[in-house]
């Protein structure tokens, strides 16, 4: 709800406002446009309807599972990208002139709970032995990114589909990519 309000407030997206700062900086290529606000677009506008709008291929009871109002997340499940933008956002995090590697390390260290244990969760991400990694899905479209921070490799996985496979496909990629067992 918080996301809906502020994207409504801003009248545009997170993502937007970062390509004012980083995107620019690191000289994008992409020629994606920037886009309304889901929400904005989504919920109040009296057609609910709009050019290229995507189907899911996921289906409920026999019956496809089509975007509408929740369609308009802002945060998680709210970032579009093209993959030339994802290229340049992954070499972000092997560093970058924005922020000091010190404070780059900070996202990938593990969380120290007020119990004083650690979590495996950190900066937006699990984090691991070898790196971090990432899952979503959302209306019929699943994701994984594994990203192995000696290596400075990063595994993407992208599924349009119902599967529920994705993660253990990216993990059989690194096995066989890193020569694992």
């Amino acid at each position: 709800k918080l996301g809906e309000e502020i994207g409504i407030v801003a009248a545009c997206k997170a993502l937007n406002v970062s390509r004012a700062t980083f995107y620019r900086r690191r000289k994008v290529k992409s020629d994606a446009k920037p886009r309304p606000t889901p929400a904005r677009r989504n919920l109040l506008s009296k057609d609910e309807t709009f050019p290229n709008k995507t189907s899911s291929f996921e289906w409920v009871d026999g019956t496809p599972l089509e975007p509408s109002w929740i369609d308009g997340v802002a945060g998680d499940g709210g970032v579009f990208s093209s993959i030339e933008d994802f290229v340049t956002w992954d070499g972000f995090w092997r560093g970058n002139d924005l922020i000091s590697d010190s404070v780059l390390a900070e996202a990938f260290k593990r969380p120290k709970l007020s119990d004083g244990t650690f979590s495996d969760y950190g900066f937006g991400w699990v984090l691991t032995d070898e790196g971090a990694w990432h899952n979503g899905r959302w209306l019929g479209a699943c994701t994984c990114i594994s990203r192995r921070l000696r290596e400075r490799d990063c595994i993407v996985v992208l599924d349009n589909s119902s599967s529920w496979i994705v993660d253990e496909m990216a993990s059989e990629l690194e096995r066989v990519i890193f020569g694992q067992p």
